[in-house]
């Protein structure tokens, strides 16, 4: 395991969501315009990374240059700069349907196992499913098979050392004793990496730290494999025309703190219903309160939203809220998502598979993948550590509280964008609450 581990982290860069090609050529567009000024250095990487994953070229200058010009096709629907030719090869219209049938019984299936080590989708393969057991009899690979979608992906099932309880554990550790070990080292976040069957750590840049040396401790004390990579470690994405958009509210638009005018702003995120009531609430990031001057919420058109009714923000905990909401403004809506659309249950997530995020301050919507399924981060709001996932998108101040989703477009019929609930975005690094932990710790479920 040791020696494949780094050539593994391939897949932790994975993304481009998986979308019907029709929705680029003749659908609706999924993403909203982006600005004309030259792209910021971290949105420029964010795209190189997604390329690289899928074997594209991914020089930054190059990539700079095809976004938003005649060739680019890509960024007009999911915010990724991309040629017509490149979709056409990538077949993205396939991956997606893929994940989402597997979904129905596969996953739920693997997720009873006591011998599973991880499950993950290869972009590289174009969207294969790789279940990881660490015991494989023939039974139960041939539930799998038998559970496995229709289609030309493929389900493969590989034997690793790992169980997810025991990387579930060794996580947990690191986080904990991480102060106390490395205290002089910026920890930005550490998490699952399922394609590995280890741990990823990212640390902040300019430590000085001899990288090699600190995976290998780490290693030696987690008893898993642990990477290691520095990051320009941003912080939370905390504090555009999202203001104005109302009758109905959808998730996505910008939420103020004290006033209609507050300068303390963030992202609706996803509508909630209080289990055992029929009370619309949203979701936002639980930090977006810690500073605020009332924690009561507004947009500025409508005017008065609620205040927070309950959050599972702090030490060990998730970095979400809900929030009091108009019952008259509910919607299923994702704000910048055209033509029709409708919402599922929320569901977990699984690495690598294609999400998408609708921020108030990007203005946009933008898809990579999820790179870690369960992470765990630092805060920089409360200094505590908090639990969730990882993507390789990079949202900016003021998208706190996105909704993160997956999502399919269903032909036939009339066409439309199935969307499904995944998290709460809460950090400039592309960190995320999980919306099933938020229903189940908020005691709500998720509006559709």
């Amino acid at each position: 395991m040791a020696s494949t581990f780094e050539s593994r982290r391939r897949g932790m860069c994975a993304t481009l969501v998986g979308v019907l090609l029709a929705a680029f050529v003749s659908g609706p567009a999924g993403a909203v315009s982006q600005p004309s000024s030259p792209p910021r250095p971290s949105q420029v990487a964010e795209w190189a990374a997604v390329r690289s994953a899928y074997g594209l070229s991914a020089d930054p200058a190059a990539v700079a240059a095809l976004a938003g010009s005649a060739s680019d096709v890509g960024s007009a629907a999911w915010g990724i700069p991309a040629t017509a030719g490149e979709l056409v090869s990538l077949g993205l219209e396939d991956r997606s349907a893929f994940v989402s049938a597997a979904q129905e019984r596969l996953i739920p299936y693997v997720r009873t196992l006591t011998t599973l080590g991880g499950v993950w989708v290869d972009q590289m393969t174009g969207g294969d499913i790789v279940v990881q057991l660490t015991q494989s009899d023939a039974s139960t690979v041939n539930t799998i098979m038998a559970l496995a979608p229709a289609g030309r992906h493929a389900v493969r099932v590989q034997v690793v050392q790992h169980t997810e309880a025991q990387l579930l554990d060794a996580l947990r550790g690191l986080s904990r004793s991480w102060e106390a070990r490395y205290g002089a080292i910026h920890l930005v976040g550490a998490a699952i990496d399922e394609e590995a069957n280890g741990l990823s750590v990212e640390i902040g840049s300019g430590s000085g730290t001899d990288l090699s040396a600190l995976s290998h401790d780490l290693s030696a004390t987690a008893g898993v494999g642990v990477s290691v990579r520095e990051v320009v470690a941003g912080g939370d994405a905390t504090c555009t025309s999202r203001d104005s958009c109302y009758s109905p509210m959808k998730a996505g638009n910008k939420v103020r703190d004290g006033s209609t005018s507050g300068a303390n702003w963030c992202t609706q995120g996803f509508l909630v219903v209080k289990n055992g009531t029929s009370d619309v609430e949203f979701l936002t990031a639980g930090h977006c309160a810690w500073d605020g001057v009332g924690n009561t919420w507004y947009h500025q058109a409508y005017g008065y939203l609620g205040a927070e009714d309950g959050t599972a923000y702090g030490e060990d905990g998730y970095d979400v809220m809900k929030v009091q909401f108009p019952d008259a403004q509910k919607s299923a809506l994702i704000y910048g998502v055209s033509g029709s659309q409708q919402l599922t249950a929320s569901r977990s997530p699984i690495q690598n598979e294609g999400v998408c995020f609708s921020g108030a301050k990007t203005n946009a919507i933008v898809c990579g993948t999820v790179t870690a399924a369960t992470a765990t981060r630092v805060s920089q709001t409360c200094g505590c550590n908090v639990w969730g996932g990882d993507t390789n998108l990079a949202p900016i101040p003021g998208d706190s509280g996105s909704p993160l989703y997956a999502r399919v477009y269903i032909t036939g019929g009339t066409p439309y964008w199935l969307n499904t609930p995944i998290g709460i975005v809460d950090h400039e690094n592309g960190y995320f609450a999980l919306v099933s932990a938020a229903e189940w710790v908020l005691n709500v479920t998720a509006y559709r």
